[in-house]
Order: structure tokens, then sequence, then C-alpha cells
């Protein structure tokens, strides 16, 4: 009797302790449609979103570009084509350096990367090994607990909190962690560096806001670098539309704090912008690029691109995320 009353008590422990641990992990939230942006920081250095489906012909060119500059030959990685075959669209934010040094450098560089599609907890955990340097850690909050993977090597981190959705981070994948949990009302889920076309012509949308203006000037040295003019320049806008099968056309604008500012600056862009491209091997030259001061904006447009062309400008911006990606 004495023996039986003691196993029933042990069991009706266990099943305290087990309803304990069950109640104090809720079921993480579902991925629906939410605003992917608003697992990023507001204070980013750039913003970039990429319908994939859309500019798979672009990717390939990039990863091609990618392969042939690498020791590494064949084709793209198992990892990446799965990534690309499963993912409608991209969202991707550099932080900057923790130096605060352009150009970012592999060692400095701190980004986040949010994939929007359809993917497999059970294929990610079977790539995802120890034998190849992964290892998972968690963290809780919220009252949550969320799992991640970690590469030893390269500190790259993986989270797939949702069948929908996929993060990679270079390091602060704690942060869009712990967004994914908060409240839908909370404020940082209305970030909207970038407002998602996806009718008709899902274009790549490029934002860059004042803390990563050092970016954009490098790419258009040395016209912008003269004396203070980069201190002017508050954000810097760019769309690329899918023209035909071989080439783009871009367009955006130029922000800065006066409208005296965007006057004078009106010439050296056109020279800029005209210089960059046209040394990328892009189509069109001067005369084409149509510039026009509304304000304290310099809005441009005209620029036909081919894929190569676009693939060099996407490789300069992003080059050292891919190399530090071990897939």
């Amino acid at each position: 009797m004495r023996h039986w009353a003691g196993q029933s008590l042990l069991k009706i422990r266990f099943i305290l302790v087990a309803t304990l641990l069950f109640a104090s992990c809720q079921s993480l939230p579902r991925w629906e449609s939410q605003n992917p942006w608003g697992l990023f920081p507001s204070d980013g250095s750039l913003y970039l979103h990429l319908p994939v489906p859309e500019h798979r012909e672009l990717l390939d060119t990039f990863l091609s570009r990618e392969r042939d500059g690498s020791r590494k030959k064949g084709g793209a990685s198992k990892g990446v084509v799965y990534l690309l075959d499963h993912t409608s669209e991209l969202f991707l934010v550099l932080l900057g350096s923790d130096s605060g040094e352009f150009p970012l450098k592999s060692s400095s560089l701190r980004w986040i990367l949010a994939g929007v599609g359809e993917y497999s907890s059970f294929l990610l955990r079977l790539s995802l090994t120890s034998e190849e340097g992964w290892e998972e850690r968690k963290i809780r909050t919220s009252g949550y607990s969320l799992s991640y993977f970690q590469h030893r090597g390269s500190g790259l981190q993986v989270a797939l909190p949702d069948t929908h959705l996929l993060i990679v981070s270079s390091g602060e994948i704690e942060f869009p962690l712990k967004q994914f949990v908060l409240p839908r009302t909370d404020p940082s889920f209305h970030l909207q560096p970038i407002k998602v076309n996806k009718f008709p012509s899902f274009p790549i949308s490029l934002y860059i806001p004042k803390t990563g203006i050092s970016i954009f000037t490098v790419f258009l040295e040395p016209a912008l670098q003269a004396g203070n003019r980069e201190s002017a320049i508050e954000t810097f806008r760019m769309e690329l539309y899918r023209k035909d099968l071989l080439s783009y056309s871009a367009t955006g604008s130029i922000l800065f704090l006066k409208e005296e500012q965007a006057r004078s600056m009106s010439v050296l862009v056109r020279l800029a912008l005209a210089g960059w491209f046209l040394q990328q091997g892009g189509k069109g030259g001067p005369n084409s690029i149509q510039i026009l001061v509304n304000g304290t904006s310099i809005e441009f447009s005209g620029l036909t691109l081919s894929l190569e062309t676009i693939a060099q400008f996407v490789q300069s911006m992003i080059d050292t995320i891919a190399r530090t990606i071990p897939w």
C-alpha cells in the first residue's frame, strides 16, 4: 500500500513539474503576413528588399560571379540554392561596423537577413550539424524559448522561428528573435524603411538613411566626397525595375538638408551617377540620365543597366556577406 502510494506521489510530482515546464515555455506565435521590417533595428545603415522569383536571373548572375571569383568551383552551394528556391522575398539590413569605418570589412560587418517563404525545419536541422561546425543555442525572452544555430568558425547564426520565416545574421540574431515574439502592437513593428511594392513591377528597393551615407558615397567617389558635402545628404533611395530579360531600369532620389544644397549638388550627382555606371559597363550615358531637383531632393531616372552591371553593384554592397556564409 505504501509502495503504491509512493509511486502515485511520484507520478503526481512528475505531472506537476511537466505542467509547469510546458506552461513556462509558450508556443511560438505564427508568422502570417506580418511586417518583416519590424524584426530589424531602426538605426540600420542600409535596407534592401528583393523579391526573389522576379529577380532570380540576377541572383544567379551574382552567384556565378561569386563562384568564378572564388577558389571553390562548381555550382552554387546547396544551402544557397535551397534558400533561393524556397524564398519569395529577402529583407536585408546592414548595421554598419563597430568601428564605424567604411568600406565595411568582414571582421566588423554586422547584418541581418530575413527570408519569407516556405522552409523545412527538418531539412534545416539535417544540414546544420555539429560535424559541419554548427551548434544549437537557445534564448528565453518574454516567456518564450527560441532556438538558433551558430557556426563555430564564422559566427554565422541561423534561426527558423516559423516555417515561413528564416533569419540569418552575422551575430545579431537575438534582436530579430526577440522582436518576433513581441506583441504586434509594439511600435517596433511599425518600422517601414521601404514600402514593399509587389504589383505590378516587383522592383528591388534600396534605402540608405543618414547613418549609412558613408556607404553610399564610397561608390560615388570622388565627386560626392569633396569637402563636407557628405554631411548634407540625409537619405538615398533607389529602385531597380526589370525592363527585359537582360536589363534593368534604375530610378531613385537623394534627399538633402536644404533646397539650395540639392540645387548645387545636381550637376555633381549627374556626373557621379553617369561616371560610376559607365565605369561599371552599364548602358546609357549622361544624356540618358534624367535629373530633377524637387525641393530638397534630387530625383534621377533613365539608367538602363545590364544584369552584369547590377550584379557588380550588388556585389560591391554585400560582397562580404556572401563570403562569410559557410554553406
